[in-house]
């Protein structure tokens, strides 16, 4: 009976140890939300006359700020890699600078409380977008914190350069419209 109420007695105490070691990680430490989303990329684009514009936003909701990641990846998977160095000065000014385009992917930022970044990007249609087969057909945007209550959506058309004609234009539903 002693054998026995001493191997009880040991495993409790292992049992409690781990728990002891593994509370004493911060919570913050591997704090990440990801959330996935999708959009119609197969929409006009040529490389002089048809051109797929991407509007995209990311707001925080709340009073804290948040390290967020936007990553786009186009039909084939690969990750885009899009410094935005066509546009001057980087990630700051869209088309003829009516847009605002202050996200680069696959970059961190900090979102601060009650604020908004936009990603702009076009694709085919000149020779200063990307081109049409690196068009995102999904994404995906990463809270590297646990701060933040964050909402996203955009819109992407396809156009007619000239005569100046929207062919398309398809809603960017993320997280089904509701915050995360």
């Amino acid at each position: 009976m002693k054998k026995w109420t001493k191997k009880v007695w040991m495993s409790a105490a292992a049992v409690l140890i781990a728990i002891m070691s593994v509370s004493a990680i911060p919570v913050s430490a591997d704090v990440s939300r990801v959330v996935y989303f999708t959009f119609q990329n197969n929409n006009a684009c040529a490389p002089n006359t048809h051109y797929t514009t991407l509007y995209f936003n990311i707001t925080n909701l709340s009073n804290s700020t948040a390290d967020v990641t936007l990553h786009l990846y186009n039909e084939a998977g690969v990750e885009l890699n899009d410094t935005l160095t066509t546009i001057s000065p980087p990630g700051t000014t869209g088309i003829n600078g009516y847009y605002s385009s202050n996200i680069i992917p696959n970059n961190t930022f900090a979102l601060n409380g009650k604020t908004t970044k936009h990603y702009l990007r076009s694709f085919g249609g000149a020779a200063t977008n990307l081109s049409c087969t690196d068009r995102p057909a999904y994404g995906k945007i990463v809270v590297e914190t646990d701060e933040g209550i964050i909402l996203a959506n955009g819109e992407i058309k396809g156009v007619q350069s000239s005569p100046y004609i929207i062919l398309s234009s398809t809603p960017i539903t993320v997280n089904g419209g509701q915050p995360f």
